[in-house]
């Protein structure tokens, strides 16, 4: 067998982000569009999305060559009217995911969308009349026993974690934090592929260090309360890379979408 390609990716940490103070750019079709972290060796990156109400994106059947992750932070989006994102909504795509059958949104949100190396989009044309939902074009771009997801995160029962703190818990979303995930963690073709998402739960009063799981890199985005970290203020709409660090304050229960990746044995990432 040929020997396994290396992982090459280069650092993406990422200071504290306010979406809603951070500077906006919008698109061509109205859309605002804002760069959260990137790693300029691989091209991964994440970026949010603001979409108006009444919004049509003019794009065929398409799929990316990586690894994708979207979550809806407020309002709604489509990709289909098969299955729309309603908040809070978490989104996994594997390695050639087929999807956009009529995109856009009807009452606007905010939308996170995570590729795990650079943008290359490939439309494709034969998809199946009537459209019934996303799905893998070719078991060769996924080698692995995945398939994509669409979870309502509200849906979900919150476990708790006594080791992080008496009142903390979780809703894992996929993969197991503090695990590294063998069928969808980083590869050299998507280097920068997570190993887990889940929402952390903490309570009002937490006073300790950031949770955090050793040898692993996190990307966060507040859901709901109030805290401070390392002498910084998060709430609701603040992003960060590799910055939730320090000692962590709860002031009014915390909510965390969470993204765990797995630091690289032999480079720093």
């Amino acid at each position: 067998m040929p020997p396994t390609p290396p992982i090459q990716r280069g650092p993406r940490a990422t200071p504290r982000i306010d979406l809603a103070t951070a500077a906006w750019e919008r698109n061509e079709f109205g859309v605002g569009v804002l760069s959260l972290s990137r790693d300029a060796v691989s091209g991964a990156e994440t970026f949010a999305l603001d979409c108006p109400p009444d919004f049509v994106y003019p794009e065929e059947a398409h799929f990316y060559d990586c690894e994708e992750e979207l979550f809806q932070f407020s309002g709604e989006f489509h990709h289909d009217e098969v299955q729309p994102f309603v908040a809070p909504c978490y989104v996994y795509r594997p390695i050639g995911t087929v999807y956009g059958h009529g995109e856009g949104s009807h009452r606007g949100g905010i939308i996170l969308a995570s590729l795990a190396r650079e943008r290359r989009r490939f439309h494709f044309q034969q998809h199946p009349e009537p459209w019934t939902g996303h799905y893998l074009v070719d078991r060769l771009w996924n080698p692995r026993p995945v398939q994509p997801l669409v979870i309502d995160v509200d849906a979900l029962a919150w476990q708790p974690v006594p080791q992080i703190a008496p009142g903390a818990a979780l809703r894992p979303l996929r993969g197991v934090p503090g695990l590294c995930n063998t069928g969808s963690g980083a590869s050299a073709h998507s280097p920068w592929a997570a190993d887990a998402a889940f929402v952390l739960r903490l309570p009002h009063g937490y006073d300790g260090s950031a949770p955090h799981w050793p040898g692993f890199e996190l990307e966060v985005l507040v859901l709901a309360g109030r805290a401070t970290a390392a002498g910084e203020p998060w709430h609701r709409g603040c992003y960060g890379f590799d910055a939730w660090r320090g000692r962590c304050v709860v002031h009014e229960p915390l909510e965390l979408f969470v993204r765990a990746f797995a630091a690289l044995p032999d480079a720093a990432t």
